[in-house]
């Protein structure tokens, strides 16, 4: 599962959870956008951009409009999905900006570059979620130990592509 810091899940006592990693967001721009030259954005530089955002109602959607107020703007959205793929579709093809999980970045990904965000650099959490008091048992201690390794082996992307 994952939250972000301004929306915290209900941590429901019938669960166990085990912190897996920090997912730094980036921005997609089409590759042929001014803002595409640079090597990191700040989200008050996106203030007239046009958006693309999660369906309402997802933190993927949220993420949008709490960042894009809190730079002091109201994101004009003209697309929702949650799939990244089309997210990457959508802005190769020119229909706005939209902001990408590290963990969803494809760098080389035609018609798009992912910048860093920065200035607020802004971060999702991914947590495992376990049946409470499974968590000590061997095999489910195992799997968590297996995702906790390949989390923190990861490498997030930092720059842009």
């Amino acid at each position: 599962m994952h939250q972000y810091p301004f929306a915290p899940r209900t941590r429901h006592p019938g669960f166990a959870f085990t912190a897996l990693a920090e997912d730094p967001l980036h921005v997609a721009v089409r590759a042929g956008d001014p803002l595409a030259e640079r090597t990191a954005i700040r989200l008050a530089d996106l203030a007239g951009a046009t958006w693309i955002a999660g369906h309402e109602g997802t933190a993927c959607h949220d993420i949008v409009v709490r960042a894009g107020r809190a730079a002091g703007f109201e994101p004009a959205i003209a697309g929702r999905t949650n799939d990244f793929t089309l997210v990457y579709e959508l802005v190769a093809a020119g229909l706005g900006v939209s902001l990408i999980p590290a963990l969803a970045v494809e760098p080389g990904r035609a018609g798009v570059r992912t910048l860093p965000l920065v200035a607020p650099a802004l971060t999702r959490h991914i947590f495992a979620a376990v049946r409470a008091g499974s968590e000590s048992r061997p095999s489910v201690r195992t799997a968590l130990d297996y995702m906790q390794n390949a989390a923190s082996s990861r490498a997030m992307p930092t720059g842009s592509s």
